[in-house]
């Protein structure tokens, strides 16, 4: 071969080279290498401050120390990888990492998630957290491998109130509102039950609605209500408390699968401390969240829990009778 053919065959040899070590970089930053650390991707709908993505970060400070720096969390806010449907196709299809999504969402796919929508399931933010941290709560997690997730457990809890331009002291007072509910079933009949008018519309577009008068109300968290500025066009919040949703931690099975039993152990036991700090920091908010309220003229309504659940008693009983193995995870819950 003469000297311009070696030329030609050396600059073939370095350009193949070079475009193997850069395949090579490129699998070694999602984990690949063994010497690479491993990155997740968590992705949920809530903004930077808020419990949810506070309990992200928490999830990342402790898997980076249990792991040695080894593996680390990559956080995506506020929808940045799509609304909560979208990323949960995405983690059973393997092409985002994590989602922290809530149960009502989640009921799409895993129906036994369901459970958690019957109106007063739960007494308060308490014993909602301790039941979902039980046997019971365990159980629902149990559903998801068949369907290409793992759940790694509950973030925080969300207890869901009515806010609106009357205070809502009784089951009475909700009768001919037209209250923004979650296009979820139980929420709609729960609504339908007390006599209101469930209007089913993007979150996006409720603050609008309640300035032009097409919704009288809706229902959200304390720190939603504050955060998203809903004490410009509401002049009550009225603790309700129907409905909690739970927020869940959802893995990608084939992701989960690649780890080892060793780097699985440390995922999860680094999931379980933010667990138990998202628990504490959303109570922590909720009350912070109130006083500010207060503070800015809104009127803190304590509401007749009872006249409610007496009204929901069917909601109920249909709820457990449309849910997959309904009756076995009522039971569970209640005991």
């Amino acid at each position: 071969m003469n000297k311009k053919g070696w030329v030609s065959l050396m600059a073939l040899t370095f350009s193949a080279g070079l475009i193997l070590a850069g395949c090579g970089d490129a699998e070694g930053s999602k984990g690949k290498g063994s010497d690479a650390v491993i990155e997740f991707d968590v992705g949920h709908t809530l903004s930077p401050g808020s419990t949810r993505d506070e309990a992200v970060l928490k999830f990342k400070e402790v898997l980076e120390e249990k792991s040695d720096g080894k593996m680390t969390i990559n956080n995506f806010p506020q929808s940045q990888l799509g609304g909560e449907v979208d990323m949960q196709e995405a983690v059973q299809s393997g092409n985002q990492d994590i989602v922290f999504t809530s149960s009502s969402t989640l009921a799409n796919v895993v129906k036994e998630f369901g459970i958690l929508d019957i109106p007063y399931l739960f007494d308060d933010l308490e014993d909602a957290n301790e039941s979902l941290r039980s046997d019971a709560g365990k159980k629902l997690l149990e559903y998801l491998p068949e369907k290409g997730l793992i759940g790694l457990g509950y973030s925080e809890t969300v207890d869901r109130n009515v806010f609106s331009n009357k205070p809502i002291k009784t089951a009475e007072d909700l009768k001919g509102l037209k209250i923004r509910v979650i296009e979820a079933a139980g929420y709609v009949e729960t609504y339908k039950a007390l006599g209101a008018q469930p209007t089913p519309m993007a979150y996006s577009e409720l603050y609008t609605s309640l300035q032009q008068g097409v919704v009288d109300g809706g229902d959200t968290s304390a720190d939603q209500f504050v955060m998203d500025k809903f004490m410009e066009v509401s002049d009550y919040f009225s603790l309700s408390g129907m409905n909690h949703i739970a927020i869940v931690a959802v893995m990608s099975k084939p992701v989960w699968d690649k780890l080892t039993p060793e780097q699985q152990t440390i995922v999860q036991e680094s999931f379980d401390e933010a667990s138990t700090f998202a628990a504490e920091e959303f109570s922590r908010q909720r009350e912070k969240y109130l006083k500010e309220m207060k503070d800015e003229g809104v009127n803190i309504v304590e509401t007749d829990k009872e006249s409610l659940k007496k009204a929901t008693e069917k909601v109920k009983a249909r709820l457990i009778k449309e849910t997959p193995n309904g009756q076995e995870l009522y039971d569970a819950f209640e005991n």
